[in-house]
């Protein structure tokens, strides 16, 4: 903004920033949405991902770009009819669900993958969350960094 005398005030954008992912394999059960525990903050520029709750809460107000990766297996050869992941934000909105569906031709796992725009207050909070159905004994992966989460702030 310009407060008329050629003097601009920028915001800080890109601020917080976070990025973290998965360390270990995740035991889920087949047809059930579960939190998916990111466990490893590789970038955290303002201390706003808990690795106790898995929550991403900005103290900063405005609209941020947020992701998630996260890398399904079945536990059985041609066993997984599909796998979804979506954003919970504030422990009831759902927000963003994707998906991959397998029934006519039956997988053994994969990545899902959802993004978008969202508006925070300074108490707003966002999880991810994921389901898999499986003949098998289904898990969420870590290896190859294929299971992540993150976001930064892109405005007011």
């Amino acid at each position: 903004t310009s407060d008329g005398n050629g003097n601009l005030t920028t915001q800080e954008i890109m601020y917080p920033a976070f990025h973290v992912r998965l360390t270990s394999d995740m035991s889920v059960t087949s047809n059930t949405w579960t939190t998916i525990t990111f466990d490893t903050k590789d970038i955290d520029t303002n201390s706003a991902y808990n690795t106790s709750n898995y929550r991403f809460t900005p103290a900063i107000s405005g609209k941020y770009y947020i992701y998630a990766s996260v890398y399904f297996v079945g536990g059985a050869t041609g066993g997984t009819s599909y796998h979804q992941v979506g954003f919970v934000k504030n422990g009831s909105t759902n927000i963003g669900e994707n998906g991959v569906d397998f029934r006519n031709t039956l997988g053994y796992g994969g990545s899902a993958h959802v993004y978008g725009v969202m508006n925070f207050n300074t108490t707003d909070y966002v999880t991810v969350r994921g389901r898999i159905s499986s003949s098998g004994s289904p898990s969420v992966n870590s290896s190859r960094e294929r299971t992540v989460f993150g976001g930064y702030r892109i405005g007011s």
